[in-house]
């Protein structure tokens, strides 16, 4: 089992920022901003703590039971009340990761989100894929 990220999303307050100039080519248009009801697309940064000295960084001759990378996922209750999680991105680890790391920052592409409450959290995840808590660092955010 590996060390759950430290704190809460919520001390470092994510910022929510419209990003239409990103949007890629592809993806379609978002429906008109501030509409009730409509998607729009935003770009998530998150700031938070870890503290590798409860799990250690994976490195080129370490690779198991250490950290690879943190996952960002958006949670919510489907319609039988069982949580579900889609991946938002992935946040690859600070440079030289040793002891209590502070500050380390990430952020989603730009994403279609709905209207309403979301729980973000970020998960740190191993080489197999095993993650930490969800519950460890997470903030409700609110898309308008």
């Amino acid at each position: 089992m590996i060390a759950a990220v430290a704190g809460t999303l919520a001390q470092a307050a994510p910022q929510l920022t419209p990003s239409t100039a990103q949007q890629s080519a592809t993806a379609p248009a978002p429906a008109a901003a501030n509409t009730p009801g409509s998607v729009s697309r935003h770009v998530i940064q998150l700031q938070f703590d870890y503290d590798f000295r409860k799990t250690r960084a994976c490195t080129g001759k370490i690779r198991t039971k250490c950290v690879d990378r943190f996952v960002i996922y958006n949670v919510y209750l489907d319609a039988h009340n069982r949580e579900q999680r889609i991946k938002l991105g992935v946040i690859p680890l600070p440079e030289s990761p040793k002891g209590l790391v502070k500050g380390i920052t990430g952020k989603t592409p730009p994403l279609s989100f709905s209207p309403g409450d979301h729980k973000i959290v970020v998960v740190a995840e191993e080489p197999n894929h095993l993650e930490s808590s969800p519950e460890a660092a997470s903030v409700m955010i609110k898309i308008p």
